[in-house]
């Protein structure tokens, strides 16, 4: 299935660096990954933090995974943890640094989700008329943190959980510790009609759900990504903003509508890439064998050709071969 996506990170109103960080990109045919991280941490190690997560996570996929696709993503998340942990216990201004890291891989028609933190991924889905259903926002991915569980367990409200003084306290994320329960789901079937956000608490901690409900009804993925960051800024943007949106509909592009010159992106090889340049290789080495073979041809026949018939007065002294080659 084709997907269109966009996406956009924004420093916010309050912060002096971008600790976000995401990737989005198609891999291959039918092939595609998506992925928001926050960091944290000070003197930038959260912003180092992220982009190394995500980077991690990019080239370790692109090694290849197997028919267990859930587990493979899992075991990668679990890498990047302990990848961290290293780089972070190299430095003692890195030292405890961390990040959350939630992916969304696509293959096919069916979706995978692995993630540790308080980033979120969400599902929109547009209504059947015929069947007067309404618009539907599902968040796909659970918060690893102290707010979190008590909004999960009904003790606090999403309004409530947005003052809450303890929101930014995660009792999970990469880089911290060891032992880490990353939440694996099911594969989703990805339909028409239907949207994926992933975004930091920049978002939809300052942004009601009704309100990005509202945003993803659109039919530009470009323009609901800029929107989602405006709105997030005009509601005081106190922390960094990232988000993605991915759409299983063409985009409906609105002239130059395209992503903000501060999207960040990995430069990614992709494998359709590398057996494209591997088949490139591959002909441009046989046509020089060819080159070489015919040129090995050639001096073969034109050795036989002299032996066969020498130059006249050739073997009658140096005399006469000079007075033969002169006329």
């Amino acid at each position: 299935m084709e997907l269109f996506y966009s996406g956009l990170s924004d420093v916010g109103n309050l912060r002096e660096n971008n600790e976000d960080y995401y990737f989005a990109g198609k891999l291959g045919e039918d092939e595609y990954l998506f992925i928001v991280a926050d960091g944290m941490g000070g003197h930038k190690a959260g912003e180092v933090a992220s982009r190394k997560a995500v980077s991690f996570f990019v080239r370790e996929l692109e090694k290849g995974i197997g028919d267990n696709i859930s587990e493979d993503l899992r075991r990668i998340i679990l890498a990047a943890n302990e990848f961290l942990m290293h780089e972070g216990s190299r430095s003692a201004v890195k030292n405890g640094m961390g990040t959350t890291l939630s992916v969304f891989y696509v293959q096919g028609n069916l979706g995978y989700i692995v993630h540790v933190g308080d980033s979120r991924i969400y599902r929109f889905t547009n209504p059947d008329e015929k069947k007067g259903n309404q618009f539907v926002l599902e968040q796909l991915t659970e918060d690893h943190s102290f707010v979190g569980k008590l909004l999960k367990e009904g003790f606090i409200t999403e309004e409530e959980a947005r003052r809450h003084p303890r929101r930014n306290v995660l009792y999970q994320s990469i880089g911290l510790k060891k032992d880490i329960n990353v939440q694996v789901l099911k594969p989703i079937p990805i339909q028409k009609g239907q949207k994926y956000l992933l975004c930091t608490d920049g978002l939809y901690g300052v942004v009601p759900e009704s309100e990005i409900a509202e945003c993803l009804k659109e039919k530009s993925t470009a323009y609901i990504v800029r929107v989602l960051v405006q709105k997030a800024k005009a509601n005081g943007g106190p922390d960094n903003i990232s988000t993605i949106v991915v759409s299983t509909e063409k985009d409906k592009i609105f002239g130059e509508d395209t992503v903000l010159e501060d999207t960040i992106r990995i430069v990614l090889r992709s494998k359709t890439k590398k057996r494209k340049k591997r088949k490139r290789s591959f002909f441009i080495l046989l046509g020089l064998l060819v080159l070489l073979l015919v040129v090995i041809i050639y001096w073969l026949l034109t050795t036989i050709s002299t032996s066969q018939h020498p130059l006249p007065g050739s073997g009658s002294g140096g005399e006469s071969v000079t007075e033969t080659m002169e006329k």
